[in-house]
């Protein structure tokens, strides 16, 4: 006797799910069997007869529904078992806290719910109260303990209040999935069946958040109708079967968009009760339906997902105002929907809204510097995006499903190596890829996310909006701004789902264990804990150290392919066409060149040197450049030349000159040497198809070819291979880039222009030398290689240059360090610099002075053999000074050597005045300019040698007759006015004193002064002048001045 008592068993059922068993007895009692957690034991727990039951139906029913009559309480007829797979939507009123086990049924119709565990505690309480999370004890695995009952449901279409509804009486009970159906005989003639669903509110998801480890449980109907027929129910009566279709909220609308519209009354009431979020997602199920009965409706589905798509989720429009949120119209479907979904802290929509929610603060740093466009951030995050945008997302979350957040691969464990293989199966994988390529071609043939602005911007502009300001227009215009990039993200988003998902299918038909294999370890662990969300959002982190992003696993796992069948040419074609058929995202045409090339590299590397062997080689040269896989066409020609010279006989015959020994000069260190520059001419001849593309395309598209370029020559010269750096830096001269090889950190760079400048190469390769050390920080070899530049005789580059070098070498000097002034540059060495210098600066002025002269055959020599070196004060003084007769030349010189004989120094600054006086004079014939003009003209070139040896004044004096008397000489010869001297001296600023006196001793020393009438007038009226400048300025000198 089970129920250790005479009583008939009148039902008994079973949870599969928990290993529970239940019975219900004739007369109304029920017990509870617990046959553990395997379900191989069996020990009673808890029973409830029927006066017990009786009980706590009376006191429930004091508090709940006091005015039913309690004979609705009496007599048990059925009982029937909840899953743990359903309990979790089985949440009812104010009653989320309880795990529900099993459902009695009463006579009258009344269904009482029972559980088998304790009361929640009151800590829970507590602890949601005060903010806290709150913690349950662990009732996934807990045995039951005993049973109580925790909430009765009165009969359908029986409400508290009613006194006119006839009872009905209930002969049989059966619960399943949600629905409760009732036997029952009514009034009315045949047979009637009364069925009600069992609704999911909002609570449930808060109890689940403090959950862990839970079973799987089972989507709400709503969730899952886009792939599942109709539910049929199946009645066996006395008068045979009846079989009877639940229709689902889609199917209800298909019946109101076929037989009414959707601007009826039917469809208005039907909004309202599902709201607007369900009936998006329902026209994309019409949409997407390949039902022929369907297509008659696609118009009508589109209409309708535009007009109500176009409103914000965060509040509903003008259709959906009244009495929308009213109890009575709140649904199990609107609460899913408010929740997005079952998947809540799983589906992609949450992903790009967390993405959207990172993005704002950037978004609005161009705003928030303006004060007068500040936002309020947490105003913009509040608002919603459309329901068109939200349903979209909430479709594909569907289609996905568990996918989305369950793992990809699982560990083989009967395996000896650590492999893997695919969660799903080939059909699984076919269901998902087709269901979202039909979702894909939808949202593509309709136009479903296309310009954001044409369907939302109607209702920001409506006329029920109120006033906004500038602050909340920009709001407006930012929320539009980041929902069309989410749904431009979205559409990559499906995208990439259905290639990733064709991927998987390719990699499960060629075995998927077996080509994984050749994944690393590490990345094989990884993908195992992986899930689709991780593979497809944004790539997964593992450890906060290894980011596995979408291309990159994709690609290994191409490779991975690819690589298990080279070899076979037919079935790696096959494939490579699959690839770029099923996901052209992953696998593009440059892919499918890529794995080309490397076949064909694979199979040279099998052959013999040979004619054939080099032209797959050069074939593959040639499919890798279109790819713009650069650093391959660098590692193809860098592997070649290694393999052609493993010995590095070719450096050797590099480096070699003809007078070293005969066997640097053997046949085969020469033949390395030619196969060598063999290998490197692929480099250089993609280099040369770059830089003529170059010439022919757009700004835009020669930035991306100066990025390939680039790759190439960095992947040579970070490489070890040294006359492949030599041959890239060779190319990259001849070429105009000296800046590049300059700034590269190639360690070979100073090897070829040393070796350069060996074979007798420009002074470009020394020039370009000093200025690599200099970048380096070596600034005493600089300086000496800057000297040695200045002093290299050549017609390659002038005196100026020469000059320029010689101010970089002292700049270089001064700029080393001390351990290298030490050693490599004393005070002597940068002192011969300056000498120099200053040598090369009067050299210069030579060079000018020369050009200045009459181009006669000698001064056209002269002019060419100044700029071939630099020369020293002697070689200026006897080869240009004095045969050219430069006086300003020979003062230099002479000031420059420290070199001073007054008589010496006398005579060339008479020959300056006398050489500038009579040039300018003869000027004055030619162009006619008045002695004012002239006499400035000559003062200027007289200051400017005054203060030219103002530091030495004995090397141009004025203190003595040498200068004014000169002046004095042109002005009678030419015929000057007295002004003339006057303003001459002026302009030099000679001391008034120092004029009379110069005067003075000229008219008592020279006779001519005083025997010749002209020149005593002018000196005379030149004294008048000295004399009347100084009366007009008398009251600017002091009384001892005068």
């Amino acid at each position: 006797m089970i129920l250790y008592c005479l009583e008939k068993i009148a039902k008994l059922c079973v949870d599969d799910t928990r290993h529970i068993l239940y019975g219900l007895t004739e007369n109304g009692s029920v017990q509870v069997f617990d046959l553990g957690s395997d379900g191989t034991e069996m020990a009673k727990v808890a029973s409830l007869n029927c006066s017990q039951i009786q009980v706590l139906l009376l006191e429930r029913a004091s508090i709940e529904c006091q005015t039913v009559d309690p004979s609705f309480f009496a007599d048990i007829i059925s009982i029937s078992a909840i899953p743990a797979s359903q309990s979790h939507h089985l949440h009812l009123v104010r009653s989320f806290k309880f795990y529900w086990f099993m459902i009695a049924t009463t006579r009258k119709g009344v269904r009482l719910y029972f559980s088998c565990h304790d009361s929640t505690p009151r800590s829970f309480y507590n602890s949601a109260i005060s903010g806290l999370t709150p913690v349950l004890p662990n009732l996934i695995d807990s045995r039951p303990r005993n049973l109580r009952l925790r909430h009765v449901r009165l009969p359908p279409g029986y409400g508290l209040t009613s006194f006119t509804s006839q009872p009905f009486i209930t002969y049989d009970a059966f619960y399943s999935h949600g629905f409760s159906i009732f036997s029952t005989q009514l009034r009315f003639h045949g047979t009637v069946l009364a069925i009600s669903e069992s609704k999911s509110y909002q609570e449930i998801m808060r109890m689940n958040r403090f959950l862990q480890n839970s079973t799987a449980i089972q989507p709400s109907t709503i969730v899952t109708e886009h792939k599942k027929t109709p539910r049929k129910l199946v009645v066996l009566t006395e008068k045979g079967i009846s079989l009877l279709q639940q229709k689902s909220p889609v199917d209800f609308l298909r019946e109101i968009l076929r037989q009414h519209g959707i601007d009826s009354p039917q469809a208005f009431s039907f909004f309202q009760l599902h709201g607007a979020l369900n009936i998006c997602a329902m026209a994309l199920i019409i949409l997407c339906s390949s039902d022929g009965n369907d297509h008659c409706l696609k118009e009508s589905a589109l209409k309708l997902f535009f007009s109500v798509g176009a409103e914000p989720s965060g509040r509903y429009g003008i259709h959906f105002l009244k009495n929308d949120l009213s109890p009575r119209n709140i649904s199990a479907a609107d609460i899913t929907f408010d929740l997005r979904s079952p998947l809540k802290t799983s589906t992609p929509q949450h992903a790009i809204q967390r993405s959207i929610n990172q993005t704002l603060s950037a978004s609005f740093n161009h705003f928030n510097d303006d004060s007068r466009h500040a936002i309020n951030l947490q105003t913009v995050r509040d608002s919603k995006m459309s329901f068109r945008h939200e349903a979209l997302y909430l479709y594909f979350s569907r289609i996905v499903g568990d996918l989305w957040t369950s793992p990809f691969c699982f560990k083989l464990n009967n395996s000896s190596e650590f492999q893997i293989s695919s969660v799903l199966s080939c059909e699984e994988l076919d269901w998902f890829a087709a269901q979202l390529k039909i979702f894909k071609r939808v949202v593509d043939d309709n136009s479903l996310i296309g310009n954001t602005n044409e369907f939302v911007q109607p209702f920001l502009l409506c006329g029920d909006v109120p006033h906004k300001s500038d602050s909340a227009s920009t709001d407006s215009k930012l929320i539009l701004q980041l929902e069309r990039r989410s749904l431009i993200s979205f559409r990559e988003l499906l995208s990439l789902s259905i290639e990733v998902l064709s991927l998987w299918r390719l990699l499960y038909i060629h075995r998927f264990h077996v080509v994984t294999a050749q994944l690393p370890l590490h990345i094989r662990d990884q993908l195992i804990t992986m899930h689709f969300s991780s593979i497809v959002v944004s790539g997964h982190q593992f450890d906060k150290e290894i980011v596995i992003c979408l291309f990159q696993l994709c690609a290994d796992l191409i490779t991975c392919l690819v690589r298990h069948y080279l070899g076979d040419n037919a079935t790696t074609a096959t494939i490579c066409d699959e690839l770029r058929s099923v996901c052209p995202t992953l696998f593009s045409d440059d892919d499918a060149l890529s794995t080309k090339a490397t076949e064909m590299i694979e199979e040279a590397r099998n052959m013999a040197p040979c004619a054939e062997r080099s032209y797959l080689l050069s074939e593959a040269v040639c499919l890798l450049m279109p790819v713009g896989w650069m650093e391959g066409i660098v590692d193809l020609a860098l592997a070649r030349a290694e393999r052609d010279d493993s010995k590095g006989l070719a450096l050797i015959a590099y480096k070699s000159r003809p007078s070293d020994d005969d066997y640097l000069s053997t046949s085969s260190a020469q033949e390395a040497l030619s196969k060598r520059k063999e290998s490197y001419k692929c480099i250089t001849d993609a280099l040369d198809r770059l830089a003529n593309d170059a010439k022919y395309k757009s700004e835009t598209e020669q930035r991306s070819i100066i990025v390939d370029r680039d790759l190439i020559v960095n992947s040579v010269l970070r490489s070890k291979d040294e006359l492949a750096n030599f041959a890239v830096l060779k190319w990259l001269l001849d070429n105009d880039f000296s800046n590049i090889v300059i700034q590269s950190k190639s360690p070979f760079v100073e090897a070829f222009l040393h070796h350069r400048v060996e074979e007798g190469g420009s002074s470009r390769y020394l020039d370009l030398l000093w200025r690599f050390h200099e970048r380096n920080g070596d600034f005493s070899k600089a300086a000496r290689l800057l000297y040695e530049l200045s002093q290299k005789q050549n017609d390659t580059f002038d005196i100026r240059r020469r000059i320029a070098y010689l101010s970089q070498a002292v700049l270089c000097a001064q700029s080393a360090s001390p351990q290298e002034n030490m050693t490599c540059v004393s005070h002597d060495f940068i002192q011969e610099i300056r000498d120099k210098l200053d040598v090369a600066q009067i050299q210069l002025a030579t060079g000018l002075a020369i050009a200045s002269l009459q181009q006669i055959p000698s001064v056209k020599q002269a002019l060419q053999c100044i700029n071939q070196k630099l020369y020293t004060v002697q070689e200026l003084f006897e080869n240009f000074a004095v045969p050219l007769n430069l006086p300003d030349i020979k003062l230099a010189l002479c000031y420059c050597s420290g070199t001073y004989d007054e008589d010496v120094i006398k005579e060339f600054c008479c020959e300056i005045v006398d050489r500038d006086g009579f040039s300018l004079a003869e000027l004055e014939l030619c162009r006619r300019d008045s002695a004012q003009i002239i006499a400035e003209q000559l003062g200027a070139r007289l200051a400017t040698f005054l203060h030219k040896y103002s530091s030495v004044p004995k090397y141009f004096p004025i203190g003595n007759e040498t200068v004014l008397s000169r002046v004095l000489a042109i002005s009678i010869r030419e015929k000057f006015p007295a002004v003339f001297v006057d303003t001459v001296a002026n302009s030099i600023s000679a001391p008034i004193n120092l004029i009379i006196d110069v005067y003075s001793s000229m008219y008592r020393k020279d006779p001519f002064w005083r025997n010749n009438q002209s020149a005593l007038r002018l000196i005379m009226n030149s004294a008048l002048c000295v004399l009347n400048r100084f009366a007009s300025k008398s009251h600017s000198y002091t009384i001892d001045r005068r």
